[in-house]
């Protein structure tokens, strides 16, 4: 399976899979930039954060600036869930699943080993989310190389189908993938593997290092196994009822206002009990 990660400096194709006659479409990208309006301390060690940002209106070469950063998964999809409540269905930072990932502020020493080591990882996460994609023929998520106009930050950035958005639970799907590819326990060969034997090598190396203490082992083994037979249902489970619904809190519990992951619809505890009603009577058949 081929990756469609793009390397610092190439020229990009289209930055968005977008419908005829959206302006987007005919924007090219090179290295995106960044300007990141907030302070980070400098670390000897790797962090991880999702940095919730979009393709700038303005400048297409420019995501827009932003101080938020989150090193859990729940509070970035919280900022998905708060804009998608309270504005239009168009609205630039949740018209498509975006993500911005950085290891945090690595200053000048060791910029060079960070962002090597980003880009290696970014390009397995990359890899795991397209190979779901293309067993359902969902629009390829896209990885692009970013440059920090202010600070010495490491930076790639996601952009999923709009369909990811449809739900925290697809979302949550989405941003774990993601975050996969930083894990030393990935079966080896990941980037040669077909999908069935991804999912099958991933479902193994998940149920051996969650043993360890890995924390996204132990959310990926969980859940991973119904992931296809979930997403095989996107259009009988989201179609045809506004995206507003699915993210509504009036329906959609969480810890600490943080939104439901996949792991509540999958194990029922969810507090969408219409969806979940839904779910479990079309996979009874």
């Amino acid at each position: 399976m081929k990756s469609t990660v793009k390397k610092v400096g190439e020229k990009s194709p289209t930055f968005l899979n977008t419908s005829k006659g959206d302006n987007e479409l005919k924007r090219k990208y090179n290295m995106l930039e960044f300007h990141y309006d907030n302070h980070l301390e400098g670390s000897a060690y790797t962090s991880y954060y999702y940095i919730p940002t979009y393709p700038d209106p303005e400048n297409a070469n420019r995501l827009a600036s932003t101080y938020y950063t989150n090193s859990c998964r729940e509070y970035f999809v919280r900022h998905y869930r708060n804009t998608i409540n309270t504005r239009d269905a168009l609205y630039p930072p949740v018209k498509k699943a975006y993500a911005l990932i950085s290891y945090g502020y690595s200053g000048t020493n060791k910029f060079d080993e960070w962002n090597a080591k980003i880009q290696d990882e970014a390009q397995k996460g990359l890899y795991i989310v397209n190979s779901f994609e293309k067993a359902h023929k969902w629009p390829l998520t896209k990885l692009y190389p970013v440059k920090c106009k202010n600070m010495k930050m490491p930076l790639v950035f996601f952009v999923g189908a709009r369909k990811w958005t449809m739900s925290p639970y697809l979302m949550s799907i989405w941003t774990l993938c993601i975050r996969l590819g930083r894990n030393k326990w990935l079966p080896k060969g990941l980037l040669t593997l077909s999908h069935r034997n991804l999912v099958r090598q991933l479902a193994i190396s998940s149920k051996v290092a969650k043993k360890s203490g890995s924390v996204d082992a132990s959310q990926l083994s969980a859940t991973l196994r119904k992931w296809d037979v979930f997403m095989g249902l996107y259009y009988k489970l989201f179609a045809g009822v506004d995206r507003k619904h699915h993210w509504s809190k009036t329906h959609l519990g969480g810890i600490s206002d943080r939104p439901e992951g996949i792991l509540r619809l999958m194990n029922g505890t969810t507090g969408y009990k219409e969806l979940y009603k839904k779910y479990s009577e079309l996979i009874k058949g």
